[in-house]
């Protein structure tokens, strides 16, 4: 599969990509370094870009990781590498715009599944498209950040970027970032 590396303040973030359905979609986003198997000559190089799209949104996740607002054409992504709820808790954090938090229960609350936190959590913990894919966004109900796949350093620096504020205990100020599902 062909690899495209970007070098970020946070670290090295691979862009992985495939055809499918005769377009080249993006089929994960990867933080950090990766343990190569032995070199495929079969295989395009990495940092090798030839296809328009692609290009689009290296540029694209590279402003992005610079502090830009982008938003991404979620088309471009290859969501049948998710399970089916995976997909809606996705789908559901695209909803929460930049500025904006939730708590994995208002997820769960909002997918009809209240008692389905957790599950809300692991489904972002296993999301193939950081950053693209806001999973940065939700937070514990109690104003703390709780996990992500880049650290917790990554996941508050990326809501810092986006104008969250913490207070002294390292908590989001809840009321004034909530993002509400209901629109009201």
């Amino acid at each position: 599969m062909p690899v495209y590396t970007i070098n970020s303040k946070f670290g090295k973030i691979r862009i992985l990509w495939t055809l499918k359905d005769g377009l080249f979609k993006i089929a994960s986003v990867k933080i950090g370094e990766e343990k190569r198997a032995p070199e495929n000559p079969n295989e395009p190089q990495e940092n090798y870009l030839v296809e328009e799209r692609i290009k689009n949104f290296v540029y694209n996740l590279s402003a992005l990781l610079k502090g830009w607002e982008i938003e991404f054409d979620p088309d471009i992504l290859d969501l049948s590498v998710c399970g089916a709820f995976q997909k809606r808790v996705l789908e559901a954090m695209c909803r929460v715009p930049r500025g904006k938090i939730c708590a994995y229960k208002e997820v769960a609350v909002f997918l009809n599944s209240p008692n389905s936190s957790r599950a809300v959590g692991r489904a972002l913990s296993k999301n193939p498209f950081p950053f693209v894919i806001p999973c940065h966004r939700a937070i514990r109900s109690d104003g703390s950040i709780g996990g992500y796949q880049g650290g917790e350093n990554m996941k508050r620096s990326l809501l810092e970027m986006e104008g969250i504020d913490f207070d002294i205990k390292g908590k989001v100020f809840i009321k004034e970032f909530l993002y509400d599902f209901t629109g009201n």
